[in-house]
């Protein structure tokens, strides 16, 4: 009986191995695909099938050993996954296989069947999340941090709650400015998912997401949470403030008061002190972006390493890279973060470990579902060629150090450069030290490699920042000195608050000694004429079924704008035309985007004198060519009359801004002298 059930066991692991083998050898051929244009047909995944199906049945043993040693992944469990695997492949016609999660696998170089594919796909992620719970629960630490929480934690969570809920009411309601590009990205997104869920179901709004982590930089998973309040609550700018206020930003803070709690002996104050100093989490929260999202995970990551100690065990740091990759996955360039952890872990592991098992720990949670899940995101997106892709971004070295001053203040640099100098002098705290300088240091580098750091990349340094100033101000406050550090300290903390509100600098071409990114409302003094234009373009162009082109792109005049306008006002829409059916999408930078558009095909152009960038001239040509062509009435601006009607925007009123509608189809020489100028591809 015992020599049945041992043959028994080892058939089922082999069993099991075949699907894993299987998998893994579909993914290599998708990938070679997608990466080289390598087409290798179904022997590979078949080979590696029967060479992993093999392996198990003889090192069955030593297998399960592993297994239940770190996971819960037991035979049992393994039963139901090949049983629900199965099942998911007999039943076919169910509607979950038309969810294509992943392309690549299912219509990819092998020709995989549909069904066959998402069989594959369940039990591959039925696999990871039984043994995800098992990691989880076999980390009791986690249990006993929830069993610790005092009166003053939920006093002082309360207290966070309500103060940060407070603020960001009254920064929505007294906000009168327009949103636009990346601070109401994923605004729109939830209203469009929203949309989605509505009309079409869950299915169809599942797909769409998971075609945006293959297909975009900003895919949609990170706007989950917006949309669900969006379809509870309404799509108004104050939810989704709020919103990603209490998802998002709320647990960060708490996170940073836990890491206090367990580092310092002031934690209220220590935390307190350094949420103050950090306040570019609030402004980019205030902002709309969501990419606060994506380092609350990148923070629970350094916190887990920060508790570490000597700790070497597998559950901990197999947590850390499950944190690392959802972080990277939730925005694309948290890949900067994770690579800069895992160069420092991989010192720390040298120097103080003495083991890989950390560093292999957390290369296989990233990897492993990376690849799984998100190949294309590797091979379409993580692989792209972001340095050429957005080269008109970078602004040099000095700018991005200028911008640091800016958003962080020289005070509280050189309080953390300091801190982390002290924290590598002292044995006791020299690991710490070591590990968040390498952090700062590699992540700063190969960031600067790639582009320049825009003001939501700068959240990158919050986990470190964070956790040194916890440390330092701990330290102070602790000390002999302790009255006078906490004065110093509260000091400090009322010349930040001034700083990012009433000392806000316009000049930004110098360094800043405290932080002076301002956390005030905006208001734009020209949202009537704004308005005025919009009504005249749905009036005109809209409601007609024609279409218009915005030859424009700075801060005062762009598509968005006009696009966004009466949400962002909270102003009711006085036409049904859909602004991003008729208002046309042009190019805008000409490294990222390209140069040449057929401008020629709109019934509408409106452009502006002085012609309105965001960048210099030689980056947007794609704008200033055919903006000039109309502004001096060449070639193909000789098919448009310019109207009278004319708008002022800007808060002096000085761009003008004009509207050319067509009268005639451009002829032929007229389009081949603009495609000249234009430079049209052949």
């Amino acid at each position: 009986m015992v020599t049945i059930m041992k043959v028994l066991k080892r058939a089922l692991y082999a069993v099991v191995a075949i699907f894993i083998g299987f998998a893994a050898g579909i993914r290599l051929c998708s990938g070679l695909l997608q990466a080289y244009g390598i087409s290798i047909g179904l022997f590979a995944p078949m080979a590696i099938a029967a060479l992993c199906g093999s392996a198990a049945a003889v090192f069955a043993p030593q297998i399960e050993r592993n297994l239940t040693r770190h996971t819960i992944t037991n035979t049992a469990a393994m039963i139901i996954c090949v049983i629900l695997c199965v099942t998911v492949f007999a039943i076919g016609p169910m509607r979950l296989t038309s969810l294509q999660t992943d392309p690549y696998v299912v219509t990819g170089v092998v020709s995989l069947a549909h069904r066959l594919g998402m069989a594959l796909i369940v039990f591959t992620a039925l696999l990871y999340f039984l043994n995800a719970v098992a990691v989880v629960f076999s980390f009791t630490k986690i249990k006993a941090a929830f069993k610790s929480v005092t009166r003053k934690d939920i006093i002082f969570a309360a207290a966070v709650l309500v103060i940060l809920n407070i603020l960001m009411i009254l920064f929505c309601l007294n906000n009168k400015t327009i949103c636009f590009w990346d601070n109401a990205g994923f605004w729109i997104t939830s209203h469009e998912l929203a949309d989605v869920y509505r009309n079409q179901g869950i299915i169809e709004l599942m797909k769409q997401i998971m075609d945006s982590v293959f297909t975009t930089d900003y895919n949609y998973i990170i706007a989950l949470p917006a949309t669900a309040l969006t379809l509870l609550f309404g799509n108004t700018r104050l939810v989704f403030i709020l919103g990603i206020a209490n998802i998002y930003l709320y647990p960060l803070m708490l996170l940073i008061y836990a890491f206090a709690r367990g580092s310092v002996k002031k934690p209220c104050f220590a935390a307190a002190i350094t949420l103050i100093s950090l306040p570019l989490m609030f402004y980019i929260t205030k902002e709309g972006y969501v990419d606060v999202g994506a380092i609350l995970f990148a923070m629970a990551a350094m916190i887990l390493w920060m508790r570490s100690g000597e700790d070497k065990s597998v559950e901990r740091f197999i947590i850390i890279g499950v944190l690392l990759f959802i972080s990277m996955i939730l925005r694309r360039w948290l890949v900067f973060f994770v690579v800069s952890y895992i160069a420092a872990l991989a010192v720390d592991c040298i120097f103080y470990r003495k083991s890989a098992v950390p560093v292999v720990s957390v290369l296989a949670a990233i990897t492993v579902p990376l690849v799984s899940f998100f190949q294309p995101y590797i091979t379409l997106k993580l692989m792209a060629d972001y340095g050429d892709m957005y080269a008109a971004y970078d602004r040099g070295l000095y700018t991005d150090i200028i911008g640091f001053t800016h958003v962080f203040g020289i005070i509280i640099m050189a309080v953390v450069v300091i801190s982390m100098i002290m924290l590598c002098i002292f044995k006791k705290t020299r690991q710490r030290g070591m590990f968040l300088a390498i952090q700062i240091a590699v992540c700063f580098a190969v960031f600067v490699h790639i582009q320049s750091h825009d003001q939501q990349h700068l959240l990158l340094y919050i986990p470190a920042f964070a956790c040194t100033l916890c440390i330092a101000i701990g330290a102070v406050v602790s000390g002999r000195i302790k009255l006078p550090a906490m004065v110093v300290c509260c000091l400090y903390a009322l010349v930040s608050v001034y700083g990012v509100t009433l000392g806000a600098s316009d000049n930004t071409k110098r360094p800043a000694l405290i932080a002076d990114t301002t956390c005030l409302p905006a208001r734009r003094y020209d949202t009537g004429e704004v308005l005025r234009l919009v009504r005249w373009l749905d009036k005109n162009v809209g409601e007609k079924n024609k279409h218009a082109a915005i030859l424009a792109s700075s801060l005062a005049f762009n598509r968005e704008i006009l696009c966004n306008a009466e949400g962002s006002l909270n102003v009711t829409p006085i036409s049904m035309a859909n602004k991003e059916e008729y208002l046309m999408w042009l190019p805008q930078v000409d490294s990222r985007d390209g140069v040449f558009y057929p401008i020629y095909d709109a019934d509408y152009v409106i452009t502006s004198d002085p012609i309105q960038l965001h960048m210099s001239e030689e980056n947007q040509q794609s704008v200033v060519i055919p903006a000039r062509t109309f502004l001096n009435g060449e070639n193909i601006a000789n098919a448009y009359k310019k109207l009278d009607e004319s708008f002022s925007l800007g808060w002096d009123g000085s761009i003008h801004v004009y509207i050319y509608e067509k009268q005639r189809e451009a002829t032929i020489e007229e389009q081949s002298e603009y495609d000249e100028i234009a430079g049209k591809p052949e």
